[in-house]
């Protein structure tokens, strides 16, 4: 395969993927290359007519029967398998529970422009 495709190939599989993982994917499938430059990529890229676009991540999972009884048992059923009859005030308790962000998704990808640069997420959790 050439550089354009596996280029085009990376980009459809991962949209959301940066300029420099790109770069490391092309270099591990042909080590005996020099590494491209950021240049030849983004000329690459216009070869290619891709695009970049704001970009969303799809929870497939969600309506699956499974999770459709989850949503409707956390609605519809009293502690511990839902929230009803639970004041407010008490749902929303924030300040002790710890939190904190470990990951964001990517707010941006390259895509073709007629296409939606969506990233499939099958596990819930998206891997970079």
């Amino acid at each position: 395969m050439s550089v354009l495709e596996w280029l085009a190939l990376y980009r459809a599989v991962l949209p959301k993927a940066t300029l420099a993982e790109c770069r490391a994917f092309l270099f591990n499938m042909d080590p005996n290359e020099p590494p491209y430059s950021n240049s030849q990529f983004h000329r690459a890229e216009q070869l290619l007519d891709l695009k970049r676009e704001a970009a969303s991540t799809t929870a497939d999972f969600a309506t699956l029967p499974s999770n459709m009884l989850k949503h409707e048992l956390y609605w519809t059923m009293p502690p511990p398998l839902g929230m009803v009859g639970v004041a407010v005030a008490d749902i929303i308790d924030i300040d002790k529970a710890g939190f904190f962000l470990e990951s964001s998704n990517r707010n941006f990808g390259k895509t073709v422009s007629c296409l939606r640069c969506s990233q499939m997420v099958c596990t819930g959790v998206v891997r970079k």
